[in-house]
């Protein structure tokens, strides 16, 4: 997995760094990215620092280099990764500074060398940010600040001051400090809210979801198109780990396999069936008692609930009775709910089934304004293909096929013949197999029936003109009673893609 000096001869990590570095200038990805990052794991030592060449570390006692850890570190984070063991990295670093100095040198407790000093510092910063993930540092910093102000206090002053402390007040001291934080946002921020690659999702033993890449940004809207049962569903609980997967599948850099339970806080869930919502509660006593289960306080929850419901455009709700709203009302409710603790991310499960088609588009120009706003990074699970103008990316599924296409929604349309149009046809009179003597047309690619005999839409590289001199010479002078061409619609896409579909095993 990793770059050797030359050719055949064993990875190096010197190598593997500045190959890394070059590809990534050429904008090109790795032969394999996966065996890129086993490798450079596996160059980490139990003490912490990086071996040179870890196929050689199993027969001799090799040195390790601060410069050559240094390459070993920023080369997992280049790829969006960390390393093994953090803690025992940290201490690794701490013992190359020198005392004397604060250089740093090429070994622990040797000196201290200038050109490795700027390497240091990069290095140190980086592994300040992972300090996020684990508690126990800052836990031992707020003891140590605890210790200081007993040492220059009374002792029974500062335990009536302690005993006196609302939990309210504690949880704000923790939000200004950052102490005791498991997830650092803008740390995390950094990295792709979701990275896939070659993963297959499985249920009941079975693949549902085959080899499939998706890549998300933190602030994108992710729509997840396709009809019911074609694993729109089964894909997102792949993503969050509740289902059993294969290949990479990381979400804002960790590992789903390993950290299912440390990224549940960052995300929302809105599901489809409005079970989260307390019918009997009014809208904001709905937001106080799941805002409490994030150890939120009360004046929290009204300050961001108020916001919140004044963006879904249900502030005048706020003291009714949820079971009292309409159906579109009861929804955004529910979208309030997930979003209260102030979510990284939201997952939607079809927010807008059984919604009329204008309550649909105000309930998405409320989502798309929270986005905006919030810098919310949502996924939204719907059937309704026109959704996707209000989407940055969209993954479509087919019923028995999984996934079939991903991207921006304009690129995915551009894809299809004719370049993002189509040519709308109306014939004068019913005509008889029309699909098949058209697609017998040079140049035709596909046709699709809009209304038996009549109405048609043509997918075609052709010209307006050409298509039409073409369907005159087949069905006669007189035979268009209107023909035109415009925008192709997602609509359209999904129809034209159902059209073949492959076995899937």
């Amino acid at each position: 997995g990793g770059y050797g000096l030359f050719l055949g001869f064993h990875s190096d990590l010197v190598s593997t760094y500045h190959g890394i570095q070059i590809v990534q200038v050429l904008y090109k990805e790795p032969m394999s990215k996966m065996a890129l990052l086993e490798f450079l794991k596996m160059a980490q030592t139990p003490d912490g620092g990086f071996g040179l060449i870890p196929f050689l570390s199993d027969y001799i006692d090799t040195s390790v280099l601060f410069l050559v850890t240094y390459m070993g570190a920023m080369s997992l984070y280049d790829l969006n990764s960390q390393a093994e063991d953090i803690s025992a990295l940290q201490k690794w670093c701490l013992t190359c500074i020198s005392t004397n100095t604060s250089g740093v040198g090429d070994y622990p407790g040797f000196g201290a060398d200038l050109r490795n000093t700027g390497y240091g510092l990069l290095l140190i910063e980086e592994l300040r940010y992972d300090q996020s993930f684990d508690v126990e540092p800052w836990n031992n910093l707020l003891i140590t600040i605890i210790i200081i102000i007993v040492g220059v206090l009374v002792l029974l002053l500062m335990l009536r001051i302690a005993s006196r402390l609302s939990s309210a007040v504690l949880h704000r001291i923790e939000e200004r400090f950052g102490f005791g934080d498991r997830m650092n946002v803008q740390y995390l921020q950094k990295f792709p809210a979701i990275n896939c690659e070659n993963l297959s999702v499985f249920a009941g033993g079975k693949c549902i979801i085959d080899t499939i890449s998706v890549r998300l940004e933190h602030g994108q809207i992710l729509g997840v198109l396709g009809e019911s049962g074609a694993g729109k569903s089964t894909f997102i609980k792949g993503l969050l780990g509740m289902r059993e997967t294969t290949g990479l599948n990381t979400i804002y850099g960790m590992d789903v396999r390993k950290n299912a339970s440390k990224f549940r806080p960052l995300y929302g869930y809105v599901p489809q069936d409005l079970s989260k919502v307390y019918h009997n509660f009014t809208t904001m006593e709905n937001l106080i008692y799941f805002g409490n289960q994030y150890g939120m306080t009360e004046k929290e929850i009204i300050s961001r609930g108020k916001k919140i419901l004044r963006n879904l455009e249900i502030q005048d709700k706020a003291d009714e009775l949820v079971k009292n709203l309409s159906g579109g009302q009861k929804r955004r409710v529910s979208i309030a709910i997930a979003l209260i603790h102030n979510p990284i991310m939201c997952i939607l499960d079809e927010p807008t089934s059984g919604l009329d088609p204008v309550v649909r588009e105000l309930l998405w120009l409320s989502l798309v304004d929270i986005n905006e706003l919030f810098n919310t990074t949502f996924i939204v699970i719907t059937h309704y293909p026109e959704e996707s103008r209000y989407c940055d990316k969209v993954a479509i599924f087919g019923r028995g096929r999984g996934m079939i296409d991903f991207g921006k929604p304009r690129e995915l349309l551009n894809l299809l013949p004719g370049r993002g149009r189509t040519i709308q046809l109306e014939f004068q009179m019913i005509q008889k197999k029309v699909i098949k003597r058209m697609e017998e047309l040079s140049g035709i690619d596909k046709v699709l029936e809009m209304k038996v005999g009549l109405n048609y839409t043509i997918y075609s590289d052709l010209s307006l003109t050409k298509i039409q001199d073409l369907v005159k010479t087949e069905f006669g002078e007189d035979s268009i009673n209107s023909i035109r061409q415009q925008d192709a619609k997602m609509e359209e896409l999904f129809r034209y893609r159902a059209m073949e579909v492959p076995k899937f095993e």
